[in-house]
């Protein structure tokens, strides 16, 4: 048998853990790919279609949330007589 140092024992370490993440990443890329590629036909596939769809337009019909107050009304009780 020949020596193997500490210096090549952690050199095949660190080769060995790059080729197991290499593998992990590699096999998940190709992984979701097939996934983006898989064309849904089936109703499970399908978004459901809103019962209640929601307008676009940003119009208001409704009354301002605070109006200034009216002016007080002026009482006419006829000329003052001093």
């Amino acid at each position: 048998m020949c020596y193997v140092g500490k210096a090549t024992k952690i050199f095949i370490f660190i080769v060995a853990v790059l080729v197991v993440v290499g593998f992990v990443l590699g096999f998940s890329i190709m992984g979701l790919r097939n996934l983006k590629a898989h064309k849904c036909s089936d109703d499970y596939c399908r978004k459901p279609i809103s019962s209640d769809p929601v307008p676009t337009t940003t119009t208001s019909t409704t009354a301002p949330a605070y109006s200034p107050p009216s002016p007080p009304a002026a009482e006419s009780q006829g000329p003052v007589h001093a």
